[in-house]
């Protein structure tokens, strides 16, 4: 599971970020356990895991909202929905592959898969849930606050 982000646009390592009284590291590993024989949690340099053993998944889903392409006059174009889906961590990966990914790729990417897929590999989806939001910044960690309960399922 990637959980090595700086936190940038968050404003602070938001994966140590507390939700409903778990940390949202614990909230992905919990769900994964179900899942996964082994995880692989990839932290911040610099900071030490003092959780269980770890698996990964990269959860897909397929969107019910109609996907428009903004065109450079401003209009915009249907581009349907049928070939895209809804992608977010945590994601699994082979060791291997992420570290040859990292050294090799050097420009920014929005994350791992990106630089994955730039070195040839072959990502695929796996069944996601709809209700997995993407934290990017305390607006969205509000709002996970308020649609979970206190621990995972």
């Amino acid at each position: 599971m990637l959980a090595a982000g700086k936190g940038e646009r968050f404003g602070a390592l938001k994966q140590f970020e507390s939700v409903g009284g778990q940390r949202l590291v614990d909230r992905a590993i919990a769900l994964l356990e179900k899942n996964c024989s082994l995880i692989v949690l990839v932290l911040p340099k610099g900071v030490n895991w003092s959780g269980p053993e770890v698996d990964a998944a990269v959860p897909g889903w397929t969107s019910p909202d109609v996907i428009k392409r903004v065109k450079p006059d401003g209009s915009l174009e249907h581009i349907g929905r049928e070939e895209f889906l809804i992608v977010q961590g945590p994601i699994a990966c082979r060791l291997s592959t992420l570290r040859q990914a990292i050294e090799t790729v050097t420009e920014n990417i929005v994350e791992e898969t990106e630089a994955i897929e730039r070195i040839g590999g072959r990502v695929v989806a796996v069944e996601g849930n709809s209700w997995s939001h993407h934290v990017v910044d305390a607006k969205d960690l509000d709002y996970i606050a308020r649609i979970l309960p206190s621990g995972p399922k």
